[in-house]
């Protein structure tokens, strides 16, 4: 019955499709009839199944207020305040020979690409776009910047999925690095994106004492802490709710489609590929769930009855696909820009694969032990799994967000070695 009703979901925005191309609607007028059907489904869904829609509400509140907020907003007020006191430009021109030759952006792109690495969405595409509001970078290079500075954190690749769901740390690790590799991947080919738009570093031996100069504290400029602090408090508390609407629409959403069929109508088509490829057919469902939300098809994955190194596969794939819940809170992280969503979905399918690639190339080729159950780290790494989860949370939040920072101050300290370095070998030469 479910699936039956899935097949008519799916038929009847075909034929909407069809109906709009074969009249020559207008582009607007179509994506409205498309957004008015999908809004009337959703309504008439949640009526028809009020109680599993509010439980599905809930146990979204319950993520994001738990986990989601206290982690977070560390970053968001950290970030804030960083790019408006300039001191990201400080960084940003230290780590210019770093983040130019390799993604073709400015040094201030590291930032975000830490920030996003330590933290997980949304973090990284909040900061891309104030870094663009704040026109640290061109629409351009902030188009780049998103396509490898959105990813997922430790914490929830290395402890939910790799000790939580697969109670196995190996596979946490092996997720975590072919995720990180995939981001750098994919950015060193988006370097190329509309190539005729590229800066250029300056490698001069006064960068430094310019970057000195740029140093917002040392500006009559500079608007007072407090307000800074503030509008820093505001804006983050302001990110967060939407994150967190966002956390609780999807949560219903999922439920809906998974009660609807839709995603037994989905995986059916998603076994007409992996039959051929030789992947186990009880990932087909858990992976079109991980289409619209990881956290979900992440959890199905682990529990399928596939070999463990497909699980893993599969989670590395969907952990950087995304899902459709965070590219929603990415487009309203960027939605006073005029960035593109389109070529950020593009990026994040790059991602995706070479994620996937990463993780068999690593699985085969390392030889990893797989069979090994380890579960005597989760709840070190997982500290909200224990008594108080928001302090926890917030207390995690605010040591990854100073783990960030040292990291950048290293790699800039190395980039002013390796420049001074440099000013003295041209000096040398006869």
């Amino acid at each position: 019955m479910h699936y039956l009703l899935g097949c008519i979901l799916i038929l009847a925005f075909i034929l909407i499709y069809a109906y709009g191309k074969s009249f020559a609607l207008d582009s607007k007028l179509f994506r409205k009839i498309i957004i008015t059907a999908g809004v009337i489904f959703f309504t008439g869904a949640i009526i028809a199944s009020p109680e599993k829609s509010f439980n599905a509400a809930l146990q979204g509140l319950n993520t994001w207020f738990n986990i989601v907020c206290p982690s977070l907003l560390p970053f968001f007020i950290g970030a804030e305040l960083m790019i408006n006191l300039k001191v990201v430009d400080v960084l940003g021109m230290m780590l210019e020979p770093i983040m130019r030759p390799l993604f073709n952006v400015p040094g201030c792109g590291s930032f975000p690409f830490v920030m996003s690495i330590t933290s997980g969405y949304p973090v990284g595409s909040k900061i891309v776009a104030g870094l663009y509001e704040q026109k640290k970078c061109s629409r351009i290079e902030a188009q780049r910047l998103l396509s490898f500075c959105s990813t997922s954190g430790p914490l929830f690749m290395m402890g939910a999925v790799g000790i939580g769901m697969l109670n196995l740390k190996a596979g946490g690790t092996i997720i975590a690095v072919s995720h990180y590799l995939g981001a750098i991947t994919t950015g060193l080919i988006f370097k190329f994106y509309k190539r005729k738009n590229d800066g250029k570093a300056v490698f001069t031996s006064t960068t430094y004492k310019k970057a000195a100069r740029l140093n917002g504290f040392l500006t009559s400029e500079t608007k007072p802490l407090g307000y800074l602090l503030s509008e820093a408090v505001k804006n983050s508390v302001n990110s967060l709710l939407m994150v967190g609407g966002f956390i609780i629409l999807f949560s219903v959403i999922i439920n809906l489609l998974i009660i609807s069929g839709f995603i037994d109508t989905i995986s059916h088509f998603l076994l007409l590929i992996f039959s051929p490829l030789g992947i186990d057919k009880s990932l087909a469902s858990p992976i079109a769930s991980g289409l619209f939300e990881i956290t979900i098809g992440s959890k199905l994955i682990t529990a399928s009855k596939a070999l463990m190194y497909q699980k893993i596969i599969a989670s590395s794939g969907i952990i950087a696909w995304g899902g459709f819940s965070i590219h929603a809170q990415v487009a309203s992280m960027i939605s006073n820009t005029d960035l593109s969503m389109k070529t950020y979905i593009a990026s994040k399918l790059f991602h995706g694969l070479f994620s996937s690639i990463y993780a068999y190339l690593i699985i085969r080729f390392a030889k990893i032990p797989l069979g090994s159950v380890e579960t005597f780290l989760y709840d070190s790494i997982m500290p909200y799994a224990s008594g108080n989860a928001w302090l926890s949370s917030l207390s995690w939040g605010f040591e990854k967000f100073t783990d960030s920072l040292i990291i950048l101050l290293i790699f800039a300290f190395l980039c002013a070695i390796v420049s001074k370095l440099s000013v003295i070998l041209r000096r040398l030469r006869p």
